[in-house]
């Protein structure tokens, strides 16, 4: 009978690591109760008023108080001036005289704060494809810088194709106001 082969020899392992002295894990902590608490009345404490602060009023709830005049530019030979100061600067483009457009707007009558106010004349330069080019010009003011910009406004929302040409055109607009304020002259 044969003999049975071996079987093969596997290379031994080393031996493991010495085991160290592993410390104990620190034991979980005890937990206490909450104390109970008995309920309190509360204390009562002085706070300081606080002090109320002003509010801006509406946007649209108009002016309420007086507005200050300022004489500036709002008498005829003023805005005489102007108006020749201006055509000169659209000069050689203007092929004529400008022609004038009269406007009159309400005056918000909450408060009544323009109590001087003239008609606002603003310069407007149109282009032949009847539109407004560039800002209207302020060239005689109304005594208030509220009325003069609610006239450039007024200007603006207005169509103007009528005065289209061949060339630029120049429009004089005068905005008069339409004031029933009791204290007007």
């Amino acid at each position: 009978m044969e003999e049975a082969p071996a079987p093969p020899v596997r290379p031994s392992l080393p031996p493991p690591p010495p085991v160290a002295a592993v410390p104990p894990l620190p034991s979980p902590a005890v937990r206490q109760p909450a104390p109970v608490r008995t309920p309190t009345r509360p204390t009562a404490v002085a706070t300081p008023t606080p002090t109320p602060i002003a509010l801006p009023p509406p946007v649209d709830a108009g002016v309420t108080s007086q507005e200050t005049f300022d004489p500036t530019d709002t008498s005829t030979s003023d805005g005489l001036a102007n108006l020749s100061r201006w055509i000169a600067r659209l000069q050689p483009e203007l092929s004529r005289s400008p022609q004038l457009l009269r406007l009159t707007a309400p005056l918000p009558t909450q408060g009544c704060p323009w109590a001087q106010a003239g008609a606002a004349v603003l310069g407007v330069v149109v282009n032949p494809q009847g539109q407004i080019e560039g800002t209207p010009e302020l060239l005689r003011s109304s005594g208030y810088a509220t009325l003069n910009r609610q006239a450039r406004q007024l200007v603006l929302d207005q169509e103007l194709s009528q005065y289209a040409g061949e060339t630029i055109q120049a429009v004089m607009v005068e905005v008069s106001w339409d004031n029933r304020c009791p204290s007007a002259p």
